[in-house]
């Protein structure tokens, strides 16, 4: 793969109103919560729960990431996601498809993805509009698991949906994800060093629309929408067997800037063999954070953490309290970053009525 300044990375941007991606509000659970809908350009009907910052809509917003093949509940990402609206941070937990309530689809326009029909072959032959990732191929999804990448891009252009609505500001984006959800972290990002952060306006309601773009920045004025990812923080990070050591140094390669313009924090418990392993794999062989070769800079917020005695790992780390202080962790975490930038204006009008779907085969998966 070569790098960003050569890629050429194709976006099916269906712009077409049946395509909305229909982000809706679904009830009200409390007072600084809701329950929210929106679509994959497959068209898996995602549910999620949008929590409110107590300091306006002007606050910085914060992606949840769970694990795969887990119950989206599973460790204490509520009590997270209040926290960091305490703090100041509006954030957004959703299912993945296949989980929790994230099981409907259309099944018309679901099917006809030629990756839908080849990584879900068995299914595909009953087209049910219902899905599980129990019935996935392996525990882990196996060739197919890349895809859910496909779904964070959904809720990144959920949540600019009411970016412009003035409801939250996605000009400063963190994602937290706990272990294999490190790498569709990674995809999702090298992905959108490619994408415009707003749609050109000479290319809005045409339709639908194959871009063949070198790079954003390709086209005068406009800036890639990864800018406003200001970080990333990862849970136990693990690896998975779709995604091969070498293709992950490879999106970096292609994209140097989610190395040098995404800070990431890496936490494991010191007692987690897996978690510490992979989380130097990530700094050093994937982010090479501490390098000293000429022409690659260090950098000085990607760094890891250990919890100190303590086994536990992924989201397993949430909901102790003092005992573990991992929510305090991240807090000072978003908050140090959060400080380089402040008072940034709200981006309107990203002109993307639909999320466009990631290129999955160019960049080496879902093949």
């Amino acid at each position: 793969m070569r790098r960003r300044s050569r890629l050429l990375i194709l976006f099916v941007l269906a712009l077409a109103p049946w395509l909305s991606p229909g982000l809706t509000v679904t009830a009200q659970t409390d007072e600084t919560s809701r329950k929210i809908a929106f679509k994959t350009h497959d068209e898996v009907t995602l549910q999620g729960i949008l929590y409110r910052s107590k300091k306006g809509a002007n606050s910085p917003t914060v992606l949840i990431l769970h694990s795969y093949g887990v119950d989206p509940n599973k460790g204490d990402w509520s009590g997270l996601a209040k926290t960091l609206a305490n703090e100041g941070f509006n954030v957004l937990r959703f299912d993945f498809r296949g989980h929790g309530e994230s099981k409907i689809v259309n099944a018309s326009k679901f099917w006809s993805d030629p990756i839908n029909a080849s990584q879900l072959s068995t299914l595909a032959r009953k087209k049910p509009d219902i899905i599980d990732f129990k019935n996935f191929p392996g525990k882990d999804g196996g060739n197919y698991f890349p895809r859910l990448a496909d779904d964070i891009m959904a809720a990144r252009v959920a949540l600019d949906q009411l970016n412009d609505n003035s409801e939250i500001n996605t000009r400063s984006t963190y994602l937290i994800g706990s272990t294999d959800a490190v790498n569709l972290g990674f995809l999702y990002l090298t992905a959108e060093w490619s994408r415009p952060q707003k749609m050109p306006p000479f290319l809005i309601g045409m339709g639908q629309l194959v871009l063949s773009l070198p790079t954003p920045n390709g086209l005068s004025g406009v800036e890639p929408a990864a800018l406003d990812v200001a970080g990333a923080i990862w849970l136990s990070p693990a690896k998975h067997r779709s995604i091969p050591d070498k293709l992950l140094q490879q999106w970096v390669q292609a994209a140097p800037e989610l190395r040098e313009r995404t800070p990431m924090l890496f936490i494991y418990g010191d007692q987690d063999t897996v978690g510490r392993s992979t989380s130097r794999f990530f700094l050093d062989q994937v982010l090479a954070a501490g390098t000293t070769r000429p022409g690659l800079p260090k950098l000085v917020h990607t760094t890891y953490r250990a919890i100190k005695n303590t086994k536990l790992s992924g989201a397993e780390l949430l909901g102790k309290g003092a005992t573990l202080g991992t929510e305090k962790m991240i807090v000072d975490y978003l908050n140090t970053l959060e400080k380089e930038r402040l008072n940034l204006i709200r981006v309107t009008n990203r002109g993307f009525s639909s999320p466009p779907p990631i290129n999955l085969p160019y960049f080496g998966v879902c093949r």
